[in-house]
């Protein structure tokens, strides 16, 4: 099967969901678990959007992947000056050091290249894969790819936005990591209701509010006044919060039904292995006394099956434990 085109996303301004996960090293691998590394991630994250042309508005880290939903913008609408402000603060550090020349700004050219750069989400997500993972291969004295393969990149339309967002927010509570969304701090949900804290729920004070106005009201000669971004603002919070709200009820009353179905199975389970037990077990009773039988029945070996909470037996044909 052919590869899709690397470029086929290059300079286009819109909004896109993006996605990574890591190589599968060994079983139950998941650096993002540790929070000190996705916190070295959203570092990397928040950088590099203050270089790319990039508004972040919507993600989440899971385990073992991540998810973005960002806008890219027209870099040929930075002017020049943007655009030597925004290299010089990324590579102030490799300036210092030597590691990198500073372009010749009176150049019409160098600007183009530079502009080319940061208006490309492939470029962006390159830098944000590769930076970090570099650093977690130094930090934990690991060798080859830390990444599965290449990161899926999709271009959204702005109806589509709002979906992909209340999709992304949603990602952790649906994969179990959390009982209510943003409990967990994988996702921007969790930043806003840090920004919050102990005040009145502000959506506008989400890292993707302005997104989201973008996207429903893209006509740039109309924009919300004020109060119509707050009345927007009031409203997407109270919806999504219902959503929300049903979403981690229906979870909870899933995940408590199928715990109370295995529970009910395990108990059928050892009813039926306590009534054959009448029957063909040599001995019965707590678990202290069937090992003390057993060594006197010269099956020093043979560990007692458990038949009932707290009522253990030792069975005639029982297969020794090696």
């Amino acid at each position: 099967m052919a590869k899709i085109n690397r470029q086929l996303h290059e300079n286009i301004v819109g909004y896109y969901h993006a996605y990574n996960r890591v190589a599968g090293k060994k079983k139950g691998y998941y650096p993002f678990e540790d929070p000190t590394e996705r916190a070295i991630f959203e570092a990397h994250l928040w950088r590099l959007c203050s270089f790319f042309a990039v508004n972040l508005g919507f993600f989440a880290f899971m385990g073992n992947h991540f998810h973005l939903l960002f806008e890219m913008l027209d870099a040929n609408a930075l002017s020049d000056e943007e655009v030597k402000r925004r290299w010089k603060a990324h590579y102030a550090a490799a300036l210092a050091e030597g590691r990198v020349q500073e372009p010749d700004w009176s150049q019409a050219d160098e600007f183009a290249k530079i502009r080319k750069r940061i208006g490309n989400p492939s470029e962006f997500l390159h830098d944000l894969k590769g930076q970090f993972a570099e650093g977690y291969n130094v930090r934990h004295d690991l060798r080859g790819s830390f990444w599965d393969g290449r990161f899926k990149n999709t271009l959204l339309s702005p109806e589509a936005v709002a979906s992909c967002a209340r999709y992304i927010e949603l990602n952790p509570l649906r994969s179990g990591i959390e009982s209510k969304v943003g409990a967990a701090g994988r996702n921007s949900w969790y930043n806003f209701e840090q920004s919050c804290r102990g005040k009145e729920r502000d959506f506008s004070k989400h890292p993707g509010f302005q997104l989201l106005v973008k996207a429903l009201h893209p006509d740039p000669d109309k924009p919300l006044s004020p109060g119509e971004e707050l009345e927007l603002a009031m409203m997407t919070y109270a919806a999504w919060r219902e959503h929300f709200d049903a979403e981690e009820k229906r979870l909870a009353d899933e995940r408590a039904a199928a715990a109370l179905a295995k529970e009910e199975q395990r108990a059928a389970e050892l009813t039926q292995s306590c009534q054959r037990s009448w029957f063909d077990a040599l001995v019965v009773g707590d678990l202290e006394y069937c090992r003390r039988q057993a060594i006197r029945l010269h099956r020093p070996d043979t560990e007692p099956i458990e038949l009932a909470p707290g009522l253990y037996g030792l069975f005639r044909r029982q297969r020794r434990s090696s």
